[in-house]
């Protein structure tokens, strides 16, 4: 019966490992992952950056190192400022089409991001500064590979 439980414990132990594409994310970032986010964290790697996520809604990238690059927080489309809102418009008329909208935090400053679909169907995210001006806009692609920080 003992054996069992070690096979057990170890089975679990072994699925405590993140991955993302290419292999395993570094310790640096799993660690940063459980501290800023919680044990249920979910890991993307994108390139050399680590995307992390978990249930609270708060999302913050991380470089190898485990140094935060981005934080981004999930935020109403109505508690964004009004010079956000009034450009999101331009490009999401139904602001029922708005998927997601965020606040992000940067070294280099703050910018709003709003996803959704365009009255063409088209899938877009646009980034958006406190005035409302367009700093960067993409179309979705999906892809990557996603984990959670304990490797479940």
């Amino acid at each position: 019966m003992k054996r069992w439980y070690l096979v057990v414990v170890l089975a679990v132990v072994g699925c405590g490992k993140s991955r993302g594409a290419g292999g395993e994310a570094p310790a640096p970032v799993r660690a940063a992952a459980r501290a800023l986010v919680g044990s249920d964290a979910k890991v993307h790697r994108e390139g050399s950056i680590y995307e992390v996520a978990g249930a609270t809604g708060l999302e913050v990238e991380l470089g190898a190192d485990g140094s935060v690059r981005e934080t981004e927080v999930a935020v109403p489309l109505a508690a964004l400022p009004a010079a956000v809102r009034a450009a999101a418009g331009k490009t999401f008329p139904d602001p029922s089409a708005v998927r997601e909208s965020e606040l992000v935090i940067t070294p280099s400053g703050v910018r709003f991001e709003i996803e959704g679909k365009t009255p063409s169907g088209k899938e877009v995210e646009i980034a958006l500064d406190e005035h409302g001006q367009v700093v960067a806009d993409d179309e979705e692609d999906g892809g990557g590979e996603e984990d959670d920080a304990s490797g479940h």
